[in-house]
């Protein structure tokens, strides 16, 4: 009885939020089980309901002791995974009343970095994370983009499109994407028709834009380091699909 009590007390705490986080952290998670880890919770569930009906059915004191302590340990494991899984951990900060949330992003056409003409309402039907950027030679610009490269894969093989705008020539967008091995494109804004309007005189923010179009969520970006997280900004996308 003790042994399958420890089996099952080991299994309610380690499939839970420890395995979440580890394949969270190995990349191993696609987004859909990052957002509801559904299949976590309940082999929690389950193994913490045959630790109360082990509870109940023990005919001694000390076995019956064990496996509630096991089953309350597995009730805490599900409600920590509940709370970080499901709620904290995909939370984003409150978009700066100077961002245009609420307003559809505005339909102009901007070259990328092969210079090809990439009209912005194009990307309606997918919800898209836009970067606003001051150009390759900004340093938190450079560390932002760089933090997207290894979190954004399976978001973009999930329906997620990101892109980057800013004022860098098609040319120099595209030696600063070969550069940082960036997997989604720039868009050249020259002329600066996108930043004031969008990011004010900050000229630097993202934009979590819905599947028609509206800006959602929206964050400055003149201090990466207190930035959302990638991973929570790629997965507030995701939900909009």
């Amino acid at each position: 009885m003790s042994a399958r009590s420890a089996l099952l007390g080991a299994l309610a705490v380690s499939a839970g939020l420890p395995l979440y986080l580890l394949l969270d952290h190995l990349r191993l998670l696609p987004p859909a089980l990052r957002d509801r880890p559904w299949p976590f919770d309940a082999v929690v569930l389950l193994a913490t309901l045959g630790l109360a009906r082990i509870a109940r059915s023990a005919t001694q004191q000390n076995s019956r002791r064990i496996a509630a302590l096991l089953g309350l340990l597995g009730a805490l494991s599900l409600g920590a995974l509940i709370a970080v899984g499901h709620f904290s951990r995909h939370r984003l900060p409150k978009s700066p009343p100077e961002l245009p949330i609420g307003e559809q992003l505005p339909d102009v056409t901007l070259p990328d970095q092969a210079g090809r003409p990439v009209a912005l309402a194009s990307l309606r039907g997918q919800p898209t994370i836009v970067v606003l950027y001051r150009g390759g030679w900004c340093p938190s610009c450079r560390a932002q983009l760089t933090a997207l490269t290894p979190v954004v894969a399976r978001f973009l093989e999930a329906g997620v499109r990101v892109v980057g705008i800013s004022p860098d020539p098609p040319e120099i967008a595209a030696r600063f994407r070969a550069e940082l091995k960036l997997p989604f494109p720039l868009l050249s804004d020259e002329e600066l028709r996108l930043a004031p309007k969008l990011c004010g005189p900050s000229a630097h923010c993202e934009l979590v834009i819905d599947r028609s179009g509206v800006i959602r969520w929206g964050a400055l970006n003149d201090n990466w380091r207190v930035t959302a997280r990638p991973e929570a900004v790629l997965q507030a996308a995701y939900r909009l699909r």
